[in-house]
C-alpha cells in the first residue's frame, strides 16, 4: 500500500513518510441498544501511508498528502465485529482502502519546532466505499530533530 508522493520545492521544505511500524489509524464507534449507548469499541490498523511536506519556519507552506488506510486490516477486541464491519459495512473486498485528501489548515502554529507536539485541524475529503464527503481531521504532529 502506498500514498501519492510529495516532493520538496526548496531546501527549507522537508518530506516525511509515515512509518507504519510507528503509526496507527483508529476508529471509534458507539453502539446503541434501545436508545442507550452500550459500548464504544475502538479498532485500529498500522496499515497506513502518507507523505507530509513541512516547512518548519513557514507552516502555511506545508502540505499533508493523501492518507491511505487499509480497512482490510482493521482490528478491535471482537473478531466477529471486525469481520462484519469489513464485509457488510465497508465492503473491503471491493474497496480495500479509505482515503483522506487533506485540503487546508483550520488551525496552524507559527512554526513547527522540532521536538514539540502540535495539535492540528485540517479539512479535507474522506472517501469510503467510493463515496466522498467533506470532513475535519484532528491530528497530533511531533517533528523529530
Amino acid at each position: 500500500m502506498t500514498a501519492p508522493a510529495l516532493e520538496a520545492a526548496g531546501e527549507s521544505q522537508r518530506v516525511f513518510r509515515i512509518d507504519p511500524r510507528r503509526s496507527t489509524a483508529r476508529y471509534q464507534a458507539f453502539q446503541e441498544f434501545l436508545d442507550a449507548t452500550v459500548g464504544s469499541p475502538i479498532g485500529e490498523t498500522s496499515a497506513v501511508a502518507e507523505d507530509i511536506l513541512l516547512e518548519p519556519g513557514a507552516p502555511g507552506n506545508s502540505r499533508f498528502g493523501t492518507i491511505v488506510v487499509s480497512v482490510e486490516s482493521l482490528a478491535s477486541d471482537s473478531a466477529m465485529r471486525d469481520s462484519r464491519l469489513r464485509k457488510n459495512y465497508l465492503e473491503s473486498a471491493r474497496h480495500p482502502e479509505v482515503e483522506m485528501r487533506l485540503g487546508r489548515f483550520l488551525e496552524l502554529p507559527e512554526s513547527f519546532e522540532p521536538g514539540e507536539e502540535h495539535n492540528l485541524r485540517l479539512e479535507g475529503d474522506l472517501t469510503v466505499e467510493g463515496t466522498t464527503a467533506p470532513t475535519v481531521w484532528d491530528r497530533d504532529l511531533r517533528v523529530r530533530r
